[in-house]
């Protein structure tokens, strides 16, 4: 009997570094900030949106600068 609960503890722990080495460390964090209220991954800074915005050509100068003010 003492055979196999060991046999048990190293089929979870297996399966727990699995999950470890399919999601990587930056998986498991992102998961856990993502169930965080009001912290998600897919939350961007609204002046680094501008900037691509800009960057990409969407807004000229004279949008940029004015939507820039109204944002600080």
């Amino acid at each position: 009997m003492m055979g196999g609960g060991i046999i048990g503890i190293i089929l979870i722990a297996l399966v727990i570094w699995g999950i470890f080495q399919f999601t990587g460390r930056d998986g498991m964090n992102n998961l856990f900030r993502n169930n965080r209220a009001g912290n998600s991954a897919d939350e961007e800074d609204p002046l680094e949106i501008l900037k691509k915005r800009y960057a990409k050509g969407e807004i000229n100068t004279e949008e940029y600068e004015r939507m820039k003010k109204e944002l600080r």
